[in-house]
């Protein structure tokens, strides 16, 4: 019996060190570590609207006029960007595949537009504005925007860098003018991060 009594006081004493032990990180006041992870995130989407550019050119009213231009301005980038540090920032480039040619005798432009805000924050950049895309390749892609930094755009038309599109016939070349049906050309949109200039 004396040696049951020793082996509960023992216990019991053990029991109360321990619950002192794991009180000691209570108090009025205890310190909580929070941790953060917050990932590089580079997101593009080009939003048509109903459907992609269609292009057709229609003949003139009158005998000898030029054949008017055609113009798309449905199309628009939508972006959300962070950084992963502040030595960088973000470029958008565009380009066509090596097979892919626009008609010839015609030109196809493309105008960027400056960002347009709709409740969206963050650093935009700054559109070049015009550009042919006549043999530019996805292998050496043409910058569209550049100077990106964080933040995002909204979603969908109307919210983001507005893409106008613009084929029309080349006046220093218009004997290359050739009749052509559902000619197609695949242009890829591509968000990419630099390091800034030094």
């Amino acid at each position: 019996m004396r040696k049951f009594l020793i082996i509960f006081a023992a216990i019991g004493l053990m029991a109360g060190f321990a619950g002192k032990v794991m009180a000691t990180g209570d108090g009025a006041s205890q310190t909580q570590v929070v941790t953060f992870n917050l990932p590089t995130i580079t997101i593009l989407g080009v939003e048509n609207g109903s459907a992609p550019p269609v292009f057709t050119f229609s003949a003139p009213t009158d005998a000898g006029d030029t054949i008017a231009a055609q113009k798309d301005v449905a199309s628009w980038i939508n972006i959300t960007s962070i950084l992963s540090d502040a030595s960088h920032h973000k470029i958008v480039t565009v380009g066509m595949g090596a097979s892919d040619v626009v008609p010839a005798g015609t030109l196809l432009d493309l105008e960027t537009m400056d960002h347009v805000s709709g409740g969206a924050s963050g650093a935009w950049g700054t559109a070049v504005g015009k550009k042919n895309l006549n043999g530019v390749l996805v292998s050496s892609p043409l910058t569209i925007i550049d100077g990106i930094g964080s933040g995002y755009t909204g979603t969908g038309t109307d919210l983001g860098y507005q893409l106008k599109y613009t084929w029309r016939i080349n006046p220093a070349f218009p004997v290359g003018l050739i009749s052509t049906s559902a000619t197609t050309i695949t242009l890829t949109y591509t968000i990419s991060e630099v390091a800034n200039p030094i």
